[in-house]
């Protein structure tokens, strides 16, 4: 009986799992403009004493962000090859316009 309830809890948590996938993770647009300015920051810093790492809590922080939100949405973005690729193509399009002087399409919600 014991071992049926737990195969149960098993297979509930498996079933329940894939849909927490999205749950705790940074909005779509927001990402986009974080993930931007990250790149941004280690394309022009010419600090040589600042690391990735740092430069990437700077944005975090300035778009108040948890570096375990950015960590989660990451590992969200990279469970399906296609979703980073939609992903890293709209950061692309954003630098892009950003380098053409566009106005920033993408708004935070």
């Amino acid at each position: 009986m014991n071992l049926h309830l737990n195969v149960l809890a098993l297979i509930i948590t498996f079933l329940i799992l894939p849909g927490c996938d999205k749950k705790n993770t940074i909005d779509d647009n927001k990402m986009v403009l974080i993930y931007t300015d990250i790149l941004i920051a280690q394309d022009t810093s010419s600090v040589e004493n600042i690391n990735v790492d740092s430069l990437r809590t700077m944005v975090l922080n300035r778009h108040q962000i948890s570096e375990d939100e950015y960590r989660k949405t990451i590992e969200y973005y990279n469970e399906d090859r296609e979703r980073w690729e939609n992903f890293f193509d709209r950061v692309t399009k954003h630098i892009e316009e950003l380098a053409e002087g566009k106005k920033e399409i993408i708004k935070e919600n």
